[in-house]
Parts: structure tokens; C-alpha cells; sequence
């Protein structure tokens, strides 16, 4: 097995915390990944890979690379 390396660099709780969702990129391909993890279980779930030169935007460092949960925890919103 080979290990890449990733680089989590934005994430977010749901606000009934029991998800977490997170952007990764892979330093050797430079894709993109949006990653969920459900926190009872542990288990992530990859929900997206951009390949560049998409990306999830950062136009707005201080809002977590845009990623927004909506009020009920059942969706994630980001802008790409």
C-alpha cells in the first residue's frame, strides 16, 4: 500500500454535530477532494474530487473554504 499525502485545509461541523465535512488535496495530483465523516461511526466518505484546475473556491478564507451546512444538517453547500 501506498500512503499519499493529503492536505486537509478547510472544515466544518454540522450543526447537529454529528458530521464533519473537510477539503483535501492530494499533494502529488493536486485534486481536490470533499470529504464527510460521520462522527458516531468514524467512517469518512469521499462526496467529490475536482481535478484541476477545478477547486472549491476560497474566495473567503474566513468562512471555511464557503462550506455552509444547511440549518437541518442534511445538506452542505460550497461554492466551486
Amino acid at each position: 500500500m501506498i500512503a499519499r499525502a493529503v492536505r486537509i485545509h478547510a472544515w466544518s461541523m454540522a450543526p447537529d454535530e454529528r458530521h464533519l465535512v473537510y477539503v483535501t488535496t492530494d499533494a502529488a495530483t493536486r485534486e481536490q477532494s470533499l470529504v464527510i465523516v460521520s462522527l458516531p461511526s468514524g467512517e469518512p466518505r469521499e462526496l467529490l474530487r475536482l481535478k484541476p484546475p477545478q477547486q472549491i473556491s476560497n474566495r473567503n478564507a474566513a468562512t471555511d473554504h464557503n462550506l455552509t451546512w444547511t440549518p437541518d444538517s442534511l445538506a452542505v453547500a460550497f461554492i466551486s
